[in-house]
């Protein structure tokens, strides 16, 4: 799982330098998403730490796939759940995984909310191997 996703990003950045960014597929998307909400997201190292308790929900448009992340001073949690969040976030899974992995910007994505809470996501969710 972790050899795909980061081979998958990998990938995206390539191409972003060279053009056209390809398709990924929609289980790996809805996976490679799951990988950093569940997985990542709730690392001791992770940075997303709002001063005070927020939500953000991700749903998939074009799979059965939903997230919500609690994220407070302490850390962030990630459950496997459709809800409305203090921000939601909904798009094909394709545009969501480049999103949730800082690879692309938010046009063309529906967003309801409080949308600064992306732009605390852009600035300090990112996977880090030390």
């Amino acid at each position: 799982r972790r050899q795909l996703h980061e081979t998958a990003i990998h990938r995206v950045d390539a191409e972003l330098a060279s053009g056209p960014v390809s398709e990924v597929p929609v289980d790996q998307a809805v996976d490679g998403i799951d990988e950093l909400l569940t997985g990542f997201l709730p690392r001791r190292s992770s940075r997303l730490r709002p001063d005070t308790p927020r939500t953000i929900a991700v749903h998939a448009e074009d799979a059965d796939a939903a997230w919500l992340v609690r994220a407070g001073p302490d850390g962030a949690t990630t459950e496997r759940v459709r809800a409305d969040g203090d921000v939601v976030v909904r798009a094909p899974a394709a545009d969501l995984y480049l999103l949730v992995w800082n690879r692309r910007d938010l046009a063309g994505i529906d967003v309801s909310g409080d949308a600064s809470l992306l732009d605390l996501w852009r600035s300090n969710v990112q996977v880090r191997w030390s």
